[in-house]
């Protein structure tokens, strides 16, 4: 799921869209906020790693939580 959220928002793909159909995609309407960032982080990802994720995700229209991983 994730690899899939980024294949649609990357660069990448959305150049290859545009190439391919001659139009723009519109802007994502997903909102992505960061609750928690530590001050100091001494161990960053890079490409190739598997990293663990917690999110959840409401509605906007109510606040009703819809996923949670």
């Amino acid at each position: 799921i994730m690899l899939f959220f980024w294949l649609i928002t990357s660069n990448f793909f959305r150049a290859f869209y545009i190439s391919m159909n001659g139009a723009k995609l519109p802007e994502p309407v997903v909102k992505i906020e960061v609750l928690h960032k530590p001050f100091a982080c001494f161990q960053k990802s890079k490409y190739g790693d598997i990293l663990l994720v917690h999110f959840e995700g409401f509605l906007e229209s109510n606040g009703t939580m819809f996923h949670s991983r």
